[in-house]
């Protein structure tokens, strides 16, 4: 099993560079039968991240996109920003 999730990360590094860690957490979440929410800013990975990891685990890939800003309601947790960064809290 360790040698087949060594194998799996490397795969997925060689697609996605510098994202190791991200990697590493996403499957982590999805071998325990967990579900993931990936949020960031546009342009840094998060839909060939989603993607090279259903492909590389025989998986079905579906994207679900939307703003919170545009649907409150079906926010999963209160966000807060600060106006001298874009990172997130939550809380």
């Amino acid at each position: 099993m360790h040698q087949t999730l060594a194998q799996l990360i490397q795969a997925a590094n060689n697609i996605i560079l510098g994202k190791e860690q991200q990697i590493r957490l996403s499957l982590c979440c999805l071998l325990t039968g967990g579900h993931l929410l990936i949020e960031d800013i546009p342009g840094v990975g998060k839909t060939t991240l989603a993607h090279t990891l259903a492909k590389l685990m025989g998986l079905e890939y579906q994207r679900i996109q939307f703003t919170v800003i545009f649907y409150p309601r079906i926010s999963l947790a209160p966000r807060y920003t600060t106006l001298s960064s874009i990172n997130l809290l939550f809380i």
